[in-house]
């Protein structure tokens, strides 16, 4: 086995034509369709970079919305419950008007009843003593 120079340079040559026809078939495709990906890859990161930006600003819309919603609703309900604490004092003030009013009634009533009472019992006792005048002066 000797090294002949010849035969060094022609399996060199056919190395070097596989390498060639393997770089203009093969690897020029390969690294063709990687470059491809990798750019399409980057450009679906942008692209779901630029969504989740926007999704966020969304969200943040929308929280700022909820906030404002549940501040109006905060409101009417607040005017609800002044609206019916007012209305609840008003009924309290009405029926309190008219249980004085009542009470009124009944206390003149009975201020009548114990008047003529009265009159009746200071007529009786009159006619009492006047006859009992009667019996002692005559």
């Amino acid at each position: 086995m000797s090294l002949d120079p010849l035969h060094l340079l022609a399996q060199f040559l056919i190395a070097a034509l596989v390498f060639s026809f393997s770089m203009g078939f093969f690897f020029n495709k390969l690294l063709a369709v990687l470059r491809e990906r990798e750019l399409n890859t980057t450009l679906l990161i942008k692209e779901a970079d630029d969504k989740l930006a926007k999704a966020q600003e969304m969200v943040g819309e929308y929280e700022k919305k909820i906030g404002e919603t549940y501040g109006r609703a905060q409101k009417k309900l607040e005017k609800g419950r002044e609206s019916s604490s007012q209305k609840e004092d008003l009924k309290y003030k009405e029926q309190t008007l008219e249980i004085s009013k009542r009470v009124q009634e009944e206390r003149n009533k009975m201020v009548q009843d114990v008047g003529s009472k009265k009159r009746e019992v200071l007529e009786q006792a009159d006619g009492l003593s006047n006859a009992l005048v009667d019996r002692l002066t005559g």
